[in-house]
């Protein structure tokens, strides 16, 4: 109902503080469906907060706005609306810097990738977004360079056991 109030209400509502204040009333109302996999709810809610949210917002509200895209990303996906999914991911992938969260906007669109069949498409974003993160690999990478990273892997997993790996320290880099 908020949502709905908000955006009825949206001619009236023009100062730059109470857009922002809307926005940040419809991503509440959007991570309160998300917890209730409202899906429909939360795509409704989270474009609504995309509406209010002033054009220089990726420079000004860097983190209400990824917060909004990305929520908008999901439901999008969730909800079957996939062209407007992969719109939102290249806004995201454009202005995320932070490199665990590109990772995950590149998991999403990898996923619907999958999800719908686009297989080939799936591992050619999987690869850009690995690039991205400073991990070159190949696309086909041929049987002896598989062979010769597992032996890598081997001489270096050598006289470790299970559970003293299940046990080493988080990786930090």
């Amino acid at each position: 109902p908020l949502v709905d109030h908000l955006e009825a209400a949206s001619s009236l509502i023009t100062s730059r503080e109470e857009r922002l204040e809307a926005a940040r009333a419809c991503l509440t109302a959007t991570v309160r469906a998300e917890q209730n996999t409202a899906w429909s709810t939360v795509q409704h809610a989270a474009q609504t907060a995309l509406h209010f949210l002033p054009p220089d917002s990726w420079q000004t509200e860097h983190e209400l706005t990824w917060q909004i895209h990305r929520a908008a990303m999901n439901a999008d996906y969730l909800n079957g609306n996939h062209e407007r999914a992969e719109a939102t991911f290249r806004s995201l992938s454009r202005a995320t810097a932070d490199p665990l969260r590109l990772a995950r906007v590149y998991e999403q669109l990898v996923v619907l990738y999958t999800n719908t069949g686009r297989h080939e498409e799936s591992i050619d974003l999987a690869l850009a977004g690995l690039a991205r993160l400073g991990m070159k690999l190949p696309r086909s990478p041929g049987k002896l360079r598989v062979l010769g990273s597992l032996a890598a892997v081997r001489i270096a997993l050598r006289g470790r056991s299970p559970h003293e790996i299940l046990h080493l320290p988080e990786m930090k880099d």
